[in-house]
């Protein structure tokens, strides 16, 4: 490393209302500190998320229930339209040449999600997650160690309820953040976003929801 590199300076700094932190320093020593309080500062992320979801208010019934009525018109008219341009339709044309169209093809539906939700129940409370990262490592390991060795956000959230806990404010951050951080692999298959666990995500819930 030349001089001017190791001269250079690098700066990090996290504030919210009830924590905050700052270091500077070279890139090694940044890089340190940035994985010591990983976990800290994706907590309060959370938090943060969470009130701001909160904090939303809910619009009034009335106005819900005249924006409902007015899609529900326009739905009627729309549908009342297309079945009126089908019949004028059907009326120019001979039925010969709609004879030979086959039926378009069903969706495959996607298999039910099967877990022993007995042997999930005692597996967690052998553990004392305090964030929604460690929650959703504890469940990703069990689906792993059942044969679901890629899954998605709503098998994830399945477990949640399963569990009786509370849905993160923004379960696919949650993901993200582990994906980013080397705990989960991240892959689109078929259209659709699927997890895996990693290897260091792997030993980190072995190792009681620690780091080596």
């Amino acid at each position: 490393m030349s001089r001017r590199d190791e001269d250079r300076q690098f700066l990090f700094r996290f504030h919210c209302p009830d924590f905050e932190l700052e270091f500077q320093g070279d890139e090694e020593f940044v890089r340190h500190q940035l994985k010591k309080y990983e976990f800290r500062i994706l907590e309060k992320l959370d938090r943060i998320l969470e009130a701001e979801k909160r904090s939303l208010k809910p619009e009034p019934a009335s106005k819900q229930k005249s924006s409902k009525e007015a899609k529900t018109r326009k739905k009627s008219s729309y549908k009342k339209k297309k079945q009126n341009r089908s019949l004028e339709k059907a009326e120019r044309e001979p039925d010969y040449l709609y004879s030979d169209l086959s039926a378009p093809e069903a969706k495959e539906p996607e298999p039910e999600l099967e877990l022993d939700l007995s042997a999930l129940r005692e597996f967690y409370q052998g553990y004392h997650p305090q964030t929604h990262h460690d929650r959703v490592m504890l469940i990703a390991y069990f689906l792993s160690d059942q044969g679901r060795k890629h899954f998605s956000s709503q098998e994830i959230s399945f477990g949640y309820q399963a569990l009786g806990e509370r849905l993160p404010g923004n379960l696919s951050l949650i993901l993200n953040n582990a994906s980013r951080s080397g705990f989960l692999t991240k892959e689109e298959q078929r259209g659709k976003i699927k997890y895996q666990l990693s290897l260091k995500g792997k030993r980190y819930v072995e190792n009681g929801l620690r780091l080596d």
